[in-house]
This record gives C-alpha cells, sequence and structure tokens, in this order.
C-alpha cells in the first residue's frame, strides 16, 4: 500500500515536502482526511508550495466539513494552476471542488460559475477525445487499405483462385 511506504519514508526524512505531500494526497485518495489533514497543513506552509497541496488541503477540508476553509485553499490552487502550461484535468478538478466547497459554503453563484467551468472544461476534454480517435481510426483504415489497387501478383492469383476440378 502507497500510504505505508510515503509512511515509511517519512519516518526516515521527516522534513521531506514532497513525501509528506504524496503521503497527505494517498490519505486524501483513501477517504482519510483527519489523518492527512495535518500532513497537508504541514506542507502549505512550506516554501513554495504546488496547487497539488491546496488542491488536496481543499479537498481534505470539504471532506472534514469545513467549506469556508476549503473555498481558501481551492482558490490558491486554482490561482497557481493557471499559467502558460496548464494541467486542465487538474483545473477540471479544482473548478469542481471549489463550486461545491461554494455551494457547501452558501454561496450558490460562485458555485454555478465554478460548475460551468468544470463543465467546459470536460466538454473541451471531451471533443479533443473524439478527434484523437477520429484521426486513430482514419489512420488505421488507411493502413488497412493496400497501397496499389492493380491487380494481385500470380502467387496470390493462385492462392486466391477456385481450384479446378480434377480429373481422374
Amino acid at each position: 500500500e502507497a500510504i505505508a511506504e510515503f509512511q515509511k519514508e517519512l519516518a526516515l526524512a521527516p522534513s521531506d515536502a514532497t513525501t509528506r505531500l504524496r503521503l497527505g494526497m494517498a490519505l486524501v485518495e483513501a477517504q482519510r482526511p483527519r489523518e492527512a489533514l495535518a500532513h497537508l497543513e504541514i506542507v502549505v506552509r512550506a516554501g513554495s508550495p504546488p496547487a497539488d497541496a491546496f488542491h488536496y488541503l481543499g479537498r481534505c477540508r470539504l471532506a472534514l466539513d469545513r467549506p469556508a476553509e476549503a473555498v481558501t485553499a481551492l482558490r490558491r490552487a486554482l490561482d497557481l494552476s493557471s499559467g502558460p502550461h496548464v494541467d486542465e484535468l487538474r483545473l477540471l478538478g479544482i473548478h469542481y471542488q471549489l463550486a461545491q466547497a461554494l455551494r457547501a459554503s452558501g454561496d450558490p453563484a460562485g458555485a454555478a460559475r465554478h460548475f460551468t467551468a468544470a463543465e467546459q472544461l470536460s466538454a473541451k476534454r471531451a471533443e479533443r477525445s473524439r478527434e484523437r480517435l477520429a484521426s486513430y481510426m482514419a489512420r488505421a483504415e488507411d493502413a488497412a487499405v493496400p497501397a496499389a489497387a492493380g491487380p494481385l501478383p500470380p502467387v496470390v492469383d493462385r492462392v486466391a483462385a477456385p481450384a479446378a476440378p480434377r480429373r481422374a
């Protein structure tokens, strides 16, 4: 189990922020937010925490029924996730989680904006997936069609032609 491995690693290097973050993330994924909270809070207080630290802290706080605190963390994750190299899947997840936290905090209008953003990102990803599949299928069909439509070589003609009845 990944959690046990991260715990062993953390015992050897307690100041390793990356291991602490991965442990917190694994605990959130395993629906163990109470155990994850302290690890994630340590990571976000350290140097320059990545967007994932705030994203998982927000998810953790939301799971612990602390939506206002989740909103703060998820907004920070959203800020850190914007830029020239955007991971749209991460962004989609942040928008969705932020929408849930805003709704739980009593801000339905804010929630609606982020649900819409998540929906638009999801539609964009689905369209790109359809385009990739169509491109793949077109290449597969092109590869299956013989390059020349001329007559088959004589060996193939003999194999493909029905055998003449033998005379006894």
